[in-house]
């Protein structure tokens, strides 16, 4: 949320699983948005459910690190 000035406009901003983890992804969308030039692009992917393995991994990072 608090790209350098000099990184002032993008045509393509993508996001890959990581919207929901911002204190706002409201925020976060509307911040970018205007980051966009005229004619951008944003993408993103979110994902309904981790499969076991990563929901595992997630949690024992977020309980050890």
């Amino acid at each position: 949320m608090e790209l350098p000035d000099e990184l002032e406009s993008f045509d393509i901003i993508f996001f890959e699983g990581v919207l929901y983890h911002t204190d706002s992804t409201e925020s976060a969308i509307k911040y970018l948005a205007g980051k966009l030039n005229r004619r951008g692009i944003f993408m993103f992917d979110v994902y309904n459910k981790k499969g076991p393995i990563r929901e595992f991994v997630d949690d024992y990072i977020q309980e050890n690190c």
